[in-house]
Formats: C-alpha cells, sequence, structure tokens
C-alpha cells in the first residue's frame, strides 16, 4: 500500500499547487481573526466549563452534552477531545477552537487524496475547491462544538468502507466501526450512517459466503467474521459510559430516544394518501437542503432542481456507459451512505439545521466533484472547462458573502471583561449567582459562568442557588428590557430584594444589575 507520504510525491505540479492553495487559504479562513469572531454562547460556556473542572477538581465526566431535542445526552467523547486543549491555553477558551480548525485543515489534503483516488485529480481537484470555500464548513471550524469535528470523523468511515468493501480489507471494519462510534458521540442524527455501513458490510458478506461456500468452508472462522466481531465490540465498548450512565438513572436516554422516534412530532411515517405526498416532498426538500441550500447562499429553489436534475443525468449517463466497475462503485459507496440520510431527514418533521448533518454535507461536495469531473470528461475539448471554472467561481463568490470573519458586537473578550467586572465586585466567599435576560434560552448564562468560575470568587453551583446572597442581573436586552428586575425569571422572581444596589453599563449595550439581600 503506498505511504502517504508517497501519494503526495506522485502529485502532478498542477495538483501540489492546487493542495497547497487550499490548505492556505483554509488556513486564512479557519484562523484569521478567530479570536476576535469567535462563537462562545452558552454551549461553549457549558462544554468549557465542564472540562475545565476535569483538570482543575479531578472531576471526570461518563456523558457529554445533552441534545437540544429529546433531552438524550451524547456520549463523552468530545468533552476528552477538547482537554488537552483546553488545558494548554486556560483561562482562554481558545485550545480547542484551535483543535477543531486544525480538524479542519487536515480534511483538505485527506478529502483531496481519497476522491482523487475515487475519481481521478480532477473530481479531487473540484471536490477540495468546493469544500475549502464553503462558509457553512469555515463556520463550524472556527469555533468550539460537538458536531463541528464531524467532516474529519466521516471522512474516515468513508475510506474505511472503501478499504474494506472494495478493496476487500476486512481490518478496515475496524475503522468504520471506530468512525461510526465517534460520529454517534459527536452528534445522534449520525445515526443515520449506520444504514449505508450495515448495507456495505452485507454486501461484503453475501461476496464472502460466495467464496467461502466454492472453497467448503465455514465463514464463521473466517477473517471477514473476526473483523465484524471486533468491529461489533469495539462499537459497544463505545457505549458503555452511556450504558452506566442509563442504569444509573432509570435507563434516561433510551426512555427518551423512544419517545424521540415514536413520537408524531419528531417522525411521522406516511399512510395516507396525501401524507405520502406531503413525506416525498419533504424529502425531495431536505435532499436540495443537503446539496445545495446549505452550501450555496441564497439560491433559489428552481436553480437547485435545475442542478439536482442535471446532476442526475450525468451520475444516470455514467452508470449506463462507464466501463470502470471501480468508479462505480465508489459512487455507489457515497450513495449508500447519502441516500439514507435524504430519506430519513425527510421522516423527520422538525426543522434541520447545518451542523446535524455536516457529515452528509461532506459526502455532498465529494458527489459534486465527480459530477463536475464527469462532466468535463465527457468532452475532449478544453472549452468543457469554461463551465466548470464557471460553476466554481459562482459558488466561490456566493460563499464568499456568507463567511464569518466580521467580528460580532458583542466578542469573547467582552463577555470575559463582563465577567471580571463581576468578580471585583464579589468578596471572597460570597454567595452570589447570576441571571441573564437574553433571546438565546441561556438564561444561566453558562459563558459568562465559565470565566467567573477561572477567578478566586467563583458563582454558586446550581444546587446552591437558592442560597444566594447576590444576584447579578446581565441584561443583554437593556432598550427591550427596561426593568430587569421585574423579569419572570426564575432566579430573579425568587430574590427576596428587588431593589438594585448598584446598576452600571459595559460595552455601552449590556447592563449589569446588581441586587444584595
Amino acid at each position: 500500500m503506498k505511504t502517504l507520504t508517497a501519494l503526495l510525491h506522485s502529485l502532478q505540479t498542477w495538483e501540489k499547487v492546487l493542495l497547497i492553495s487550499c490548505i492556505v487559504a483554509g488556513a486564512f479562513l479557519y484562523f484569521f481573526q478567530v479570536n476576535q469572531t469567535l462563537q462562545f454562547q452558552g454551549d461553549q460556556g457549558r462544554d468549557a466549563l465542564i472540562v475545565s473542572r476535569i483538570f482543575t477538581q479531578h472531576d471526570f465526566v461518563f456523558i457529554g452534552p445533552v441534545t437540544s431535542v429529546g433531552n438524550m445526552y451524547l456520549g463523552p467523547l468530545y468533552y476528552y477531545f477538547m482537554l488537552p486543549f483546553l488545558w494548554v491555553t486556560y483561562p482562554s477558551p481558545m485550545g480547542p477552537v484551535y483543535a477543531v480548525g486544525a480538524l479542519a485543515l487536515l480534511v483538505i489534503p485527506l478529502l483531496y487524496l481519497f476522491v482523487r483516488k475515487l475519481f481521478g485529480p480532477t473530481a479531487a481537484a473540484a471536490a477540495v475547491i468546493l469544500y475549502t470555500s464553503s462558509a457553512v464548513f469555515v463556520a463550524h471550524a472556527r469555533f468550539s462544538w460537538n458536531p463541528n469535528p464531524e467532516p474529519i470523523v466521516m471522512l474516515g468511515m468513508l475510506f474505511g468502507s472503501y478499504k474494506a468493501w472494495i478493496e476487500k480489507d476486512h481490518r478496515y471494519w475496524l475503522l468504520v466501526s471506530l468512525c461510526f462510534s465517534a460520529l454517534l458521540q459527536l452528534h445522534y442524527v449520525t445515526l443515520i450512517t449506520a444504514v449505508g455501513a450495515l448495507f456495505l458490510w452485507m454486501l461484503s458478506f453475501k461476496t464472502e459466503l460466495k467464496k467461502y461456500q466454492k472453497k467448503r468452508k465455514k465463514i464463521l472462522s473466517s477473517g471477514f467474521m473476526r473483523s465484524t466481531v471486533l468491529a461489533i465490540g469495539l462499537f459497544l465498548v463505545s457505549l458503555t459510559p452511556l450504558l452506566l450512565f442509563d442504569l444509573k438513572h432509570d435507563f434516561l436516554n433510551a426512555r427518551s430516544f423512544t419517545e424521540l422516534i415514536t413520537s408524531s412530532n419528531s417522525f411521522n411515517p406516511a399512510h395516507a394518501a396525501a401524507e405520502k405526498q406531503s413525506s416525498i416532498i419533504q424529502m425531495y426538500d431536505r435532499t436540495l437542503q443537503i446539496l445545495y441550500f446549505e452550501l450555496l447562499d441564497d439560491i433559489h429553489i428552481a436553480t437547485a432542481t435545475t442542478f439536482f436534475l442535471l446532476e442526475v443525468l450525468v451520475v444516470l449517463i455514467f452508470f449506463i456507459q462507464s466501463d470502470s466497475h471501480k468508479e462505480k462503485q465508489s459512487l455507489l459507496l457515497l450513495l449508500f451512505y447519502l441516500v439514507p440520510t435524504c430519506f430519513a431527514l425527510g421522516m423527520y418533521n422538525r426543522d434541520v439545521y447545518a451542523h446535524y448533518i455536516l457529515f452528509a454535507l461532506l459526502i455532498s461536495v465529494m458527489l459534486h466533484g465527480f459530477v463536475l469531473a464527469h462532466a468535463v470528461r465527457q468532452h475532449t475539448h478544453s472549452i468543457t472547462i469554461v463551465p466548470l471554472v464557471l460553476f466554481l467561481s459562482a459558488y466561490i463568490i456566493s460563499n464568499a458573502r456568507s463567511l464569518p470573519l466580521t467580528p460580532p458586537s458583542w466578542t469573547v473578550s467582552d463577555i470575559w471583561h463582563l465577567s471580571n467586572t463581576i468578580a471585583d465586585r464579589v468578596t471572597p466567599g460570597e454567595a452570589y449567582n447570576i441571571s441573564v435576560i437574553n433571546n438565546g434560552g441561556d438564561n444561566e448564562g453558562m459563558n459568562y459562568r465559565y470565566f467567573l468560575t477561572t477567578t478566586n470568587t467563583p458563582p454558586l453551583q446550581k444546587e446552591e442557588y437558592d442560597t444566594a446572597q447576590t444576584l447579578f442581573i446581565i441584561n443583554e436586552m437593556p432598550f427591550e428590557v427596561t426593568n430587569p428586575t421585574s423579569s419572570p425569571l426564575y432566579e430573579i422572581v425568587v430574590f427576596p430584594n428587588k431593589i438594585p444596589a448598584e446598576v452600571y453599563t459595559v460595552g455601552g449595550d449590556h447592563q449589569v444589575v446588581v441586587l444584595r439581600r
């Protein structure tokens, strides 16, 4: 097997120039002013707070973040991924941000080499340009959040599937299992990838069964089955923390998952003709979302439909005309993972956000790369390069408008500064709490709470909120909420004294009201 170094040396000069250019562009897009544009909201503050307690208080965790839908807990993988990087930069939360950006940057050369192996250099070039310049991938590479590493893990799962199914190296089922286990701890929507992996395994099993029947040997003793058993064992081991959590908490996760799946608010399998039509329409909408809407800013549905029909036509022509069995298998590999995702999300009644489907968006850019390359390959005249260049140029320009490179009005430095103003007003041992008035729903202010925890005067733990002697109300909407002490937030309502001891402003548009018993 060729080493990575040998593969890089085998690239043509134009490929090396393109790849280096994309890596440089990616480094700029992922890290330029990232400390000034960082998204550090409630989820990021909560994660940083939990992870910091691992190395400051030796408070090890066995579950990960809770999902916004379904009240289910993910595994702790992302927290332990964050751990060494947060430890290095503590109390600054930038360490995990740089780590996420580095993973996104690593995708660029790996994606190029993998797509090149599947479909050739033209497809690889198109795919890596689409990935590097995509605003949605750039946005999720510039802050720390559990779904953000999905692309590189999905790439590993696709590579493992390629080696196991197409090249028949059964050891790589272990890599498939490892990557699937990791994806499942990043976001539960990635559970859909099990369908593609299982289908590929069944095709491999069928091939192996025929081979062993000809040899009159039992398949149970084969290397294929040994790898399968080890892969299943690896997956079950990855579930151990969640299984122990469920045993201790009356199967909370299992019950929440069952309720989510069976609830009519989440999934509604169609029975009547009208419901079937609605499900088909929604499935088509989800397909366009994965293929186009998340990748192209403000694309019209008619344009997306035109692209979709053209790409379907190119794929059909390829399957009819191509003599390359390997390329057909490679394309099927992508479709086996992408089609079930579109189908399952078409049955899902709730909103689907970009971070749910980062794994599918990676497959999408690979598929677009193949289609663009094959469309060009069908014509030998160099003039066919023009549509490819025009499409990629339009794609880059469209995404450039949405790149998150402009600092917001309220930065992580401002959050840190406001937190310090609170810490400066607290005496050692003072029992205090904070409550935040905002539109985001994080009324506990986990981003502020993280920075306060890094000081010598941390706020009260959740179970101690009722004992607070001082309450700091952070009003992020002072022009809309002019009387924050009358807010219906529980911590404010139950605080006995509503007469402010102090009111001050930070940054011109963030008001802090201090209440003391």
